[in-house]
């Protein structure tokens, strides 16, 4: 039996998929539809619902594939492409997206955001911008990339790591990297890499880091209180990484930090990592 408060849940979840099907774009005969069905313990909760047309939502019951298809799974959720690139566009905020995109495109992990300093990114300098006190290491020829500290995580998904990682870095994470780094703090003595913005100058903290994704999320209805594992977070966001990067495995498990050693050279782990890696930026 429905809630009274469905057909107001209803209509908000639509609202927030824009009036159209999340998987064809169709905006006739809509449904709102369970990722984890109500037979098997899901919720009406904004975290659980996603719009689709008649068709989609057919062929979401019968098993038939569908673009973009959700993932139903009694042990975790994933969210779709889509979402994942609405989510990003919730805020223009540098640091919130700088940060985002670390955890969705490369599948950084909670507990590794506090340790990044900002000698471990390796970009390109931008020639419209005075770098210098940045101590970025502009070395042509060496695809940019990050360098991840090898640690051991107190949490699973936590970005435990087996040994420090040289990752590759696309064009949209450095476009988004270049502007926080236009407005990050002056913080003489600190190199961290992600500052507060709050606390203006104090290195961003895990707990900080995490709250940046859950705003985020909760801005699109990709987080309610409550809502447990059907909820988008860091640890979310590095299974959807795993999930979805379609480059070679062992190169998704060098990136996460489950191989001790890079299975192949750096220049084509970059290469691999740059025709494997989803778009979240149109």
């Amino acid at each position: 039996m429905r809630s009274k408060t469905w057909p107001e849940t209803r209509k908000k979840r639509i609202e927030l998929d824009g009036g159209v099907c999340i998987n064809c774009g169709e905006s006739d005969r809509l449904h709102v539809h369970h990722v984890v069905p109500l037979s098997k313990g899901g919720k009406d909760a904004m975290s659980n619902l996603r719009t689709l047309c008649d068709g989609c939502h057919n062929n979401a019951h019968t098993g038939v594939p569908v673009p973009d298809k959700l993932t139903e799974s009694d042990t975790r959720w994933l969210p779709t492409i889509s979402e994942v690139q609405r989510t990003l566009d919730s805020t223009g905020h540098p640091l919130k997206r700088a940060v985002f995109m670390l955890f969705a495109k490369i599948g950084v992990g909670v507990n590794d955001l506090p340790d990044l300093k900002v000698t471990d990114l390796r970009i390109k300098k931008n020639p419209f911008h005075d770098e210098d006190a940045l101590t970025l290491d502009p070395r042509d020829g060496v695809p940019e990339h990050i360098i991840i500290s090898g640690h051991e995580s107190p949490a699973p998904q936590g970005g435990g790591r087996l040994s420090t990682a040289k990752v590759p870095l696309d064009r949209e994470t450095v476009h988004e990297l270049r502007r926080w780094l236009a407005i990050r703090p002056d913080s003489r003595g600190c190199e961290s890499l992600f500052l507060s913005t709050n606390k203006w100058g104090e290195p961003l903290t895990t707990k900080a880091a995490r709250s940046i994704v859950i705003g985020m999320a909760k801005d699109v209805g990709l987080y309610e209180e409550g809502g447990g594992k059907y909820n988008l977070t860091p640890s979310v966001l590095r299974m959807f990484f795993e999930d979805r990067f379609q480059g070679q495995p062992a190169v998704r498990e060098y990136i996460v930090g489950k191989k001790k050693s890079p299975p192949f050279s750096f220049d084509r782990i970059a290469t691999d990592y740059r025709e494997g890696i989803y778009k979240l930026v149109p």
